[in-house]
């Protein structure tokens, strides 16, 4: 069987990310995650696997450096559809989308009920109401898929579409002759001109083929919106982190006495784990990294390579702290940051940190609302609300001001710097300088308007 990663759309919802990241490169667990699905794939014994390219094809190939064996095709959308009919070679295939996130076992399911059943497809039903259905390509289905829609009200579908599909070789000439649009919408849905493959398996259905459905157990994750990067790695945490079973620490580590261990660790070559440092629970650490001085470590939690980690920091259960990162000095933070990122002195954050970015003293991530509910967040004109909306989400290369607060949501483009003491409460684009004017009063005084 072959496999084929897609890894080449844009990602217009994806702002701050989407100017300096490809999404197939964004890290879960600080690993790439189109190099996170090659290792899923090569687990279940598929080894074939061609990864099509369009918008930042270098850093794709650069991500792919290390695996040679695996093929890249650069396209375009409007080529797509003949590439992965000429890239699958009549061959039984599963095309797999590069910017999504699905356990191991899934996957594993999906690959053994093709195996048993023929073509198949991974779909979430929306059990717990943790997404709209209008906001995705969706399935009415039962064991099989009977219709596919394009951002359907709810009472047409019951699941939607996972971006996983394990196809049979007769199947894939409908996708050579792709409409390049989608024809099954609400009214007035207006559906975009472009590659779908959903659509391309709607005709296939309608010709009488079969496609199965397999219903994800864990949680899926398709990263289409900035808060997602911060749900993906959530789950990396509990996958993968949670699920821990021995410690691995490598001979040259060093843990001190005073340290209180209360989970399993993973821990790299050369890091050092110092005084009054507590880890709460499971902890997978990098190489050359150095945790010291009662620094809080919190449950399911990732640290990169070469990383400080001191003074009493926070760093929150479920976080991912990337590469090369220095958080210090009672600076709390949850969620993700990517490589290079600098926090300390009394900074608090909960969001998406970009690469090389300084966080700034006295940061602070603030709140609107009192009533505990989700703020929606605006995103091309609509507005989308789930449990990570409420995050700070700044891009990569970006400079923050001392006493800088975030109101809850907001998104700060690549290549920004922001001056001290400004209230940031709403959406800063890319390559922008943002300072604050005073309005300064004067007035005498001294002893005798004091009262002396």
């Amino acid at each position: 069987m072959k496999a084929i990663i897609l890894a080449g759309g844009r990602g217009s919802k994806f702002f701050p990310y989407d100017e300096k990241w490809q999404k197939a490169c964004i890290p879960i667990g600080n690993k790439p995650n189109l190099l996170r699905i090659i290792d899923q794939l090569k687990k279940i014994d598929i080894n074939d696997i061609t990864v099509v390219t369009d918008y930042k094809s270098k850093q794709v190939e650069f991500c792919l450096r290390n695996e040679s064996k695996i093929k890249t095709v650069k396209t375009t959308s409007e080529t797509l559809n003949q590439t992965l009919f000429e890239m699958s070679n009549n061959n039984d295939t599963i095309i797999y989308y590069g910017d999504v996130y699905a356990s191991d076992s899934d996957v594993k399911q999906l690959i053994n009920s093709f195996k048993d059943k023929g073509s198949v497809m991974l779909l979430e039903k929306n059990e717990t109401n943790s997404f709209n259905f209008g906001d995705y390509i969706c399935a009415q289905a039962d064991d099989k898929v009977n219709r596919f829609y394009g951002h359907p009200r709810d009472h047409y579908v019951n699941a939607r579409a996972c971006g996983i599909y394990a196809l049979e070789a007769k199947l894939l000439p409908y996708i050579k002759t792709c409409p390049e649009t989608f024809f099954d919408v609400p009214v007035g849905g207006m559906p975009p001109e472009g590659f779908f493959l959903e659509q391309c398996l709607n005709v296939a259905i309608k010709d009488g083929h079969n496609i199965n459905a397999h219903y994800v157990e864990e949680t899926f994750v398709d990263m289409d919106l900035p808060w997602d990067i911060m749900f993906a790695n959530e789950k990396y945490c509990i996958d993968v982190v949670g699920n821990l079973k021995n410690s691995d620490i490598h001979k040259s580590v060093t843990i001190s006495d005073n340290a209180r261990i209360n989970g399993h660790l993973v821990i790299g070559e050369n890091s050092v784990i110092g005084d009054n440092v507590i880890f709460e629970g499971n902890c997978i650490v990098g190489k050359n990294t150095v945790i010291d001085n009662g620094a809080i470590i919190g449950v399911n939690s990732v640290i990169g390579d070469d990383s400080v980690i001191n003074n009493y920091c926070k760093i929150s259960n479920n976080t991912v702290i990337g590469h090369n990162n220095k958080i210090g000095f009672t600076a709390e933070f949850s969620g993700v940051t990517f490589d290079g990122v600098a926090m300390v002195h009394h900074s608090q954050l909960y969001g998406v940190i970009g690469k090389s970015t300084d966080i700034a003293a006295g940061c602070q991530a603030g709140i609107v609302r009192f009533d505990d509910l989700q703020n929606p967040n605006k995103v091309n004109g609509r507005y989308y609300t789930n449990r990570f909306s409420n995050g700070v989400f700044i891009g990569d290369f970006t400079r923050t001001g001392i006493g800088n607060i975030f109101l809850p949501g907001v998104k700060i483009g690549s290549n920004c710097a922001i001056g001290p003491g400004i209230i940031v409460q709403k959406d800063i684009n890319k390559d922008q300088l943002v300072t604050i004017k005073q309005n300064l009063t004067f007035k005498d005084w001294g002893f005798n308007k004091y009262g002396w």
